[in-house]
């Protein structure tokens, strides 16, 4: 079932309406995403400061099945909307084999932190983005008007 902005919905499209990170990070990944507690209780979500104007942030950590392989996530998925049913989707994560994440994390961790996103950049892409949008909606309109009797 195509979801998302009508003149998006075919088949494959990667549009659908708005979701909260956690359910980004499934619909994306297409793998089915479990957030455990200590004792494997769903803890839910684990909320953090947005990354970009009118977003919502969360940390998850998801356990997946790949190829027979079992592998743990940390995850920091951002979702923004940007109006007239468009959406952004950013993620960043930690991935390894279920049984070397506990000793690798502290690593891992050291390394994604030594990195760090530009909020400039980011603002620059989303202006970016928008513009595009308006000239694509108003080029739509000068088509139709030109072939409307």
């Amino acid at each position: 079932m195509p979801i998302g902005p009508p003149q998006f919905s075919s088949p494959g499209s990667l549009a659908a309406p708005y979701m909260s990170p956690a359910e980004a990070y499934v619909w994306v990944s297409e793998v089915v995403a479990r957030r455990t507690g200590g004792s494997g209780e769903n803890r839910g979500d684990v909320p953090t400061p947005p990354l970009t104007q009118n977003a919502r942030a969360t940390y998850l950590l998801a356990d997946q099945l790949t190829q027979g392989r079992r592998y743990r996530s940390f995850a920091l998925v951002n979702t923004a909307l940007l109006g007239n049913g468009y959406w952004q989707y950013y993620m960043t994560l930690l991935t390894a084999p279920v049984e070397i994440f506990p000793p690798a994390l502290p690593l891992m961790t050291e390394v994604w932190q030594s990195w760090s996103i530009s909020q400039g950049e980011m603002n620059r892409r989303t202006a970016q983005a928008m513009l595009t949008m308006q000239e694509t909606t108003a080029e739509g309109r000068r088509t139709t008007e030109c072939i409307s009797p």
